[in-house]
């Protein structure tokens, strides 16, 4: 039994740290690659580019056999952007699935 305690305790102190830590900048805007990756990536608004384009760029929304991509293949965190900024084109939404899955993980 006491070991069940000292567990929550210390998920308990986990997440308020975590909390804590995020709070300050969690109403902020986007940030440094935020925009490239983002708000700039084509792949990622429904409106610039059709779904299956997504599978044949890199995470910048640039052709993965163009010489000056950067051949990082997600698709799986592009289709999660592009999800995301149906539901919200601000940063808030973004930070808040980030730390969702920080803390599952």
């Amino acid at each position: 039994m006491w070991d069940v305690v000292v567990h929550v305790v210390a998920a308990a102190t986990l997440v308020a740290l975590v909390y804590c830590s995020f709070e300050n900048g969690y109403q902020n805007d986007f940030t440094f690659d935020d925009h490239l990756a983002i708000e700039g990536n084509g792949d990622v608004d429904i409106n610039n580019q059709p779904f299956r384009h997504l599978w044949f760029s890199d995470i910048w929304g640039k052709d993965l056999l163009a010489h000056d991509s950067h051949r990082s293949y997600r698709p799986l965190l592009i289709v999660i952007f592009r999800w995301l900024y149906t539901q919200s084109k601000g940063a808030p939404l973004f930070r808040l699935v980030s730390i969702s899955a920080h803390g599952v993980t």
